[in-house]
């Protein structure tokens, strides 16, 4: 569970995310790792789950942005493939680009995120900023 907040308090900088929205949990998960962490177990567990909870939502309403981006991008595909359907055997190479854009746009469409104590989903195994970057790029 420290390392999820380590390596989440790195991955909301790269994603220029507000950490003051985490501040409280995080800190106050800090102090009761640093401190006495036997005796309060239960309650580090349940910072942890309130940080990775806060995380979820910002990682599922990016994963949805990215989705409907490359589903656009696959249709876009799409009506390339039909049109180029019409004169196929002088678009080969083509067909072959516009079929790999939709291969690859398709894999960046999932409609969940699981993320257990990572930074990364483990459907898509994306952060938060390469959700962003990818998005960015439909």
């Amino acid at each position: 569970m420290n390392r999820f907040v380590n390596d989440l308090k790195i991955e909301l900088n790269k994603a220029e995310v507000d950490t003051s929205l985490f501040e409280e949990d995080i800190q106050a998960f800090k102090e009761i790792y640093n401190n006495d962490l036997a005796e309060n177990y239960g309650e580090l567990s349940q910072k942890a789950i309130a940080i990775k909870d806060q995380y979820y939502d910002l990682m599922k309403e990016a994963n949805s942005e990215m989705s409907v981006a490359y589903q656009k991008v696959t249709n876009k595909a799409d009506e390339v493939l039909k049109e180029l359907k019409d004169y196929a055997e002088y678009n080969k190479s083509n067909i072959a680009k516009a079929q790999s854009i939709k291969e690859k746009a398709a894999k960046k469409i999932t409609d969940s995120v699981n993320l257990e104590f990572s930074i990364t989903d483990k459907n898509s195994h994306y952060s938060l900023s390469e959700i962003q970057n990818e998005t960015r790029l439909a």
